[in-house]
């Protein structure tokens, strides 16, 4: 199938998700995931009327912001290490990825030297594994204080990875976990949480279940990709 019909079979799958708790698809952003897709076939996704994109490598996302659409809503959704700041983040819409209070003192530091304000989320690890990376709940308080004292960030919601599994009920209670971290530091003085970014391709209908307001999709829209280039 092509990429305008992959996507129309992901929202269709949305809303169906979405339905069941009593939303609208409209309350869930699709993030498409273009690790390693071309900005040709990121394309016939613009031109299928998709404007958020995510990227999980600083150079690959900076390449592909010199030679697309000024319009496209750039996410950024990897691991990001503090050498790669000051390399990055112009005209970002978010950064999914903030997992230590180190990370988000170097963010705030160039965010202030650009002069913006740097919408991101706090990654946690729901799953328990250690390939894994996101801050253990228990040290959420900390990150989330760092980037709410911070003028030059601003705090949008938290993001997991669901564990790699064929056990729904883990992949329900990972999902779930962070849920329920959201509305209990919602109601501790950080009413800013409003993203929940949860889902990707092999498990975002059971994370729009779960709550989620943003998935992130790569395969199921654009297929298996090759590497092209070290990680």
């Amino acid at each position: 199938m092509s990429v305008r019909e992959n996507l129309a079979v992901i929202r269709e799958k949305i809303r169906q998700s979405a339905v069941k708790t009593g939303r609208s698809e409209k309350d869930v952003e699709l993030v498409l995931v273009t690790k390693n897709v071309s900005p040709e076939v990121i394309m016939e996704a613009y031109s299928a009327g998709e404007r958020c994109f995510g990227e999980n490598r600083v150079q690959e996302l900076e390449e592909k912001k010199q030679v697309l659409p000024r319009d496209i809503q750039w996410h950024f959704i990897g691991h990001l290490q503090t050498n790669k700041v000051k390399s990055m983040f112009s005209g970002l819409a978010l950064i999914h990825s903030v997992d230590s209070v180190r990370l988000a003192q170097a963010l705030a530091v160039k965010a202030a030297a650009e002069k913006i304000r740097l919408p991101v989320l706090v990654q946690v690890n729901t799953s328990g594994e250690q390939t894994k990376f996101g801050i253990p709940a228990g040290q959420l308080p900390e990150v989330l204080k760092a980037v709410s004292e911070s003028a030059s960030l601003d705090l949008k919601g938290l993001m997991t990875i669901g564990p790699f599994t064929d056990d729904e009920a883990a992949v329900r209670k990972s999902f779930r976990q962070l849920a329920a971290l959201r509305e209990e530091w919602m109601g501790k003085g950080f009413p800013g949480l409003k993203i929940l970014s949860m889902g990707m391709s092999h498990d975002f209908e059971i994370a729009v279940e779960e709550g989620a307001n943003m998935v992130r999709i790569g395969t199921a829209v654009f297929g298996e990709r090759k590497v092209n280039r070290a990680a």
